[in-house]
């Protein structure tokens, strides 16, 4: 999700139902990758499953001894590329009265394209089995998908990107649906400019966004 052009994210990744730390963003861990001469990768990760915020009191990164676990499979066939995703984890909160939320995310991508132009398509299911610490489930699921086009290749100056979000939960606070347009302009390999607009499908509303993005 770092890699994208649009300000607009990759919802799927962030949403957290109920009062659960654990997303797909970022987190602190192991990461271990493996790839094949027949064009299968893997991917596993143990994560600490709460996030990157800093050490508390007791100089910890985490706040209870749970780990998650992560594998990421994709197998290449040219221009197409078909991968799985699974994660498996649990967060505790000790002064709750049902202290353990076990967390389980799965789902295909699909990725397609060549020098020119490219679409990504994700979908996910998540699965909490007690996200409020009092006893109650919650389900999530959604995804995105974006169609990215670069006139030159990397050597484009302008890209042009259509990305749509949906999510749908348990309750409507979790539901999610926008679609964006983006015009990037990169000036350097670490400076561009973007334009972007938004549309809510949910709210009705648009929202801009102009702006730049660098790094030295």
């Amino acid at each position: 999700r770092e890699l994208r052009f649009t300000f607009e994210d990759y919802m799927i990744y962030k949403k957290t139902p109920g009062n659960s730390k654990a997303n797909l963003t970022y987190d602190r861990g192991l990461m271990a990758t493996y790839g094949t001469n027949f064009g299968l990768d893997l991917t596993a990760m143990i994560v600490n499953g709460n996030g990157i915020k800093e050490a508390g009191d007791d100089r910890l990164f985490d706040f209870d001894s749970n780990k998650s676990f992560a594998l990421r499979a994709i197998q290449s066939f040219g221009i197409l590329n078909i991968g799985a995703f699974a994660y498996s984890g649990k967060e505790t909160v000790a002064d709750s009265l049902n202290p353990d939320n076990e967390i389980t995310i799965y789902g295909p991508d699909i990725t397609i394209g060549n020098e020119k132009i490219e679409m990504n398509v994700q979908y996910l299911n998540r699965e909490d089995n007690n996200p409020y610490f009092t006893g109650e489930k919650l389900t999530m699921e959604g995804g995105f998908a974006e169609i990215i086009y670069m006139p030159r290749g990397d050597q484009s100056s302008f890209l042009f990107t259509a990305l749509y979000n949906y999510i749908n939960g348990t309750g409507d606070q979790y539901d999610y649906e926008t679609m964006t347009f983006n015009v990037t302009h990169m000036l350097a390999r670490n400076f561009k400019l973007l334009g972007e607009i938004t549309y809510d499908l949910i709210e009705e509303k648009s929202i801009i966004t102009a702006g730049f993005v660098c790094a030295f």
